[in-house]
Protein backbone atom coordinates (compact mmCIF):
# COMPACT_ATOMS: atom_id res chain seq x y z
CA UNK A 1 0.00 0.00 0.00
CA UNK A 2 1.11 3.56 -0.63
CA UNK A 3 2.46 5.65 2.20
CA UNK A 4 0.57 8.82 3.11
CA UNK A 5 2.06 11.97 1.61
CA UNK A 6 3.46 13.13 4.95
CA UNK A 7 4.82 9.67 5.91
CA UNK A 8 3.58 10.36 9.44
CA UNK A 9 6.14 13.14 10.01
CA UNK A 10 4.98 16.63 10.82
CA UNK A 11 6.46 19.43 8.72
CA UNK A 12 9.25 21.18 10.61
CA UNK A 13 9.71 18.24 13.01
CA UNK A 14 13.25 17.61 14.17
CA UNK A 15 14.77 14.31 13.08
CA UNK A 16 16.47 12.44 15.89
CA UNK A 17 18.87 9.76 14.71
CA UNK A 18 18.90 6.47 16.59
CA UNK A 19 21.69 6.15 19.16
CA UNK A 20 23.57 3.50 17.13
CA UNK A 21 23.85 5.96 14.21
CA UNK A 22 25.62 8.42 16.47
CA UNK A 23 28.02 5.68 17.57
CA UNK A 24 28.80 4.77 13.99
CA UNK A 25 29.38 8.43 13.10
CA UNK A 26 31.99 8.56 15.88
CA UNK A 27 33.64 5.38 14.56
CA UNK A 28 33.74 6.75 10.99
CA UNK A 29 35.09 10.13 12.15
CA UNK A 30 37.80 8.45 14.23
CA UNK A 31 38.75 6.14 11.37
CA UNK A 32 38.84 9.15 9.02
CA UNK A 33 41.19 11.10 11.29
CA UNK A 34 43.44 8.05 11.67
CA UNK A 35 43.63 7.62 7.89
CA UNK A 36 44.52 11.29 7.48
CA UNK A 37 47.19 11.05 10.19
CA UNK A 38 48.73 7.96 8.59
CA UNK A 39 48.39 9.44 5.09
CA UNK A 40 50.27 12.69 5.76
CA UNK A 41 53.75 11.12 6.21
CA UNK A 42 53.08 8.63 3.40
CA UNK A 43 52.18 11.44 1.01
CA UNK A 44 55.86 12.03 0.19
CA UNK A 45 56.74 8.42 -0.58
CA UNK A 46 57.57 7.48 -4.21
CA UNK A 47 54.10 5.95 -4.59
CA UNK A 48 51.81 8.48 -2.89
CA UNK A 49 49.61 6.05 -0.96
CA UNK A 50 49.18 8.89 1.48
CA UNK A 51 47.07 10.83 -1.01
CA UNK A 52 44.60 7.94 -1.22
CA UNK A 53 44.50 7.58 2.57
CA UNK A 54 44.00 11.33 3.04
CA UNK A 55 41.19 11.40 0.46
CA UNK A 56 39.38 8.46 2.07
CA UNK A 57 39.89 9.93 5.53
CA UNK A 58 38.53 13.31 4.43
CA UNK A 59 35.51 11.63 2.85
CA UNK A 60 34.76 9.79 6.10
CA UNK A 61 35.17 12.88 8.27
CA UNK A 62 33.27 15.27 5.99
CA UNK A 63 30.39 12.87 5.47
CA UNK A 64 29.95 12.32 9.21
CA UNK A 65 30.75 15.67 10.84
CA UNK A 66 28.73 18.86 10.54
CA UNK A 67 31.47 20.85 12.25
CA UNK A 68 34.12 19.55 9.81
CA UNK A 69 31.94 20.59 6.86
CA UNK A 70 31.46 24.04 8.41
CA UNK A 71 35.24 24.33 8.97
CA UNK A 72 35.95 23.46 5.32
CA UNK A 73 33.24 25.92 4.18
CA UNK A 74 34.96 28.64 6.20
CA UNK A 75 38.35 27.81 4.70
CA UNK A 76 36.84 27.82 1.20
CA UNK A 77 35.34 31.24 1.83
CA UNK A 78 38.54 32.69 3.32
CA UNK A 79 40.91 31.22 0.72
CA UNK A 80 39.79 31.52 -2.92
CA UNK A 81 42.67 29.32 -4.13
CA UNK A 82 41.58 26.51 -1.82
CA UNK A 83 38.00 26.96 -3.02
CA UNK A 84 39.17 26.68 -6.65
CA UNK A 85 41.08 23.50 -5.80
CA UNK A 86 38.04 21.98 -4.08
CA UNK A 87 35.79 22.94 -7.01
CA UNK A 88 38.16 21.19 -9.42
CA UNK A 89 38.27 18.16 -7.12
CA UNK A 90 34.45 18.00 -7.20
CA UNK A 91 34.55 17.71 -10.99
CA UNK A 92 37.00 14.79 -11.08
CA UNK A 93 35.82 12.89 -8.00
CA UNK A 94 33.65 9.80 -8.69
CA UNK A 95 29.92 10.22 -8.11
CA UNK A 96 29.19 9.15 -4.57
CA UNK A 97 32.18 11.10 -3.27
CA UNK A 98 31.60 14.30 -5.24
CA UNK A 99 28.44 14.88 -3.20
CA UNK A 100 30.54 14.94 -0.02
CA UNK A 101 32.66 17.76 -1.44
CA UNK A 102 29.60 19.57 -2.77
CA UNK A 103 28.22 19.69 0.78
CA UNK A 104 31.14 22.00 1.64
CA UNK A 105 30.44 24.53 -1.14
CA UNK A 106 30.13 28.16 -0.14
CA UNK A 107 26.89 29.93 -1.02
Amino acid sequence: SALPADHGVKRGATFHAPAHWMGMRFVYQTLGFLLIAVGVPLFWTPLPFGLVLIAIGMALVLSNSDSAREWVRGKRQDHPGFNDLMTKAERVTPHPFDRILQRTEIN
